[in-house]
């Protein structure tokens, strides 16, 4: 899914919404890039990139896993995105 917003995602994905039962979502941020577009006579700085997001099991080295097999992830996310459409 396509996001605009005038701040750029500080990481390549985030860790959410932490639930009671264990579960979360992983959310990565691809394909970000830059634009300058002009409203009137201001610029402003937008930044266009694709969300991935993905429900699993949380547990305390996730984060870690993540960062270390990243392109995994990322294409699993993708591909159960692709499943929900």
């Amino acid at each position: 899914m396509k996001e605009e917003n005038n701040i750029k995602p500080e990481k390549k994905f985030e860790i959410q919404n932490i639930s009671d039962d264990g579960r979360c979502d992983i959310v990565f941020y691809d394909n970000i890039q830059e634009e300058i577009r002009t409203n009137g006579e201001e610029n402003q700085k937008i930044y266009i990139y694709d969300i991935y997001r993905v429900t699993v099991r949380y547990r305390d080295t996730l984060e870690e896993d993540v960062e270390q097999n990243y392109e995994t992830w990322l294409e699993f996310a993708k591909e159960e995105m692709k499943k929900q459409v």
